[in-house]
């Protein structure tokens, strides 16, 4: 919907797995500036269902997608799917209805040389970097030791 609501991060929330993560979704109670606070609306929990992903450390809300609603981005620092704490990306896409009950896009292990400990997920942005007219993605990685221990990297995908 277009209703500005609340997410939160609970990067180690442990009601899945150990320290897997999940979000609390609060909803705009239809009014500006009200929120329903009794309880979360939903949650929603680290898509892997693994041990310690950390999701939920990072979030940011853009318009990825292009459509009138909004996208979340969300980062799971120590997700071990791709190397030991190589990190995730995922991305709910947002409708008329709320967020995607499952990410519509994930990315990790994009480090072919070093993929562990990269943190990959630290942060993200959504902008047409190259003016085609399509938005292209900056993934950061605040770990990654390409150019020396822990000195980050920032991966750009083109859409």
């Amino acid at each position: 919907d277009m209703d500005e609501d609340l997410i939160i991060g609970i990067p180690y929330d442990d009601t899945a797995n150990t320290n897997a993560g999940r979000l609390a979704v609060y909803a705009n109670a239809g009014t500006p500036n009200t929120l329903i606070t009794t309880a979360a609306l939903s949650y929603i929990n680290s898509p892997t269902g693994t041990d310690n992903t950390g999701f939920g450390e990072y979030l940011s809300i853009t318009n990825y997608s292009s459509t009138t609603y909004k996208d979340l981005f969300v980062g799971a620092l120590d997700d071990d799917l791709s190397a030991t704490n190589g990190g995730a990306l995922y991305i709910y896409t947002g409708s008329a209805t709320g967020l995607s009950a499952a990410p519509t896009s994930s990315f990790r292990g994009l480090d072919t040389t070093t993929p562990a400990n990269e943190a990959l997920g630290s942060g993200a942005a959504a902008l047409d970097f190259d003016q085609d007219g399509d938005m292209d993605l900056a993934i950061g990685a605040e770990d990654d030791d390409e150019t020396g221990v822990n000195s980050g990297s920032v991966y750009l995908i083109k859409q």
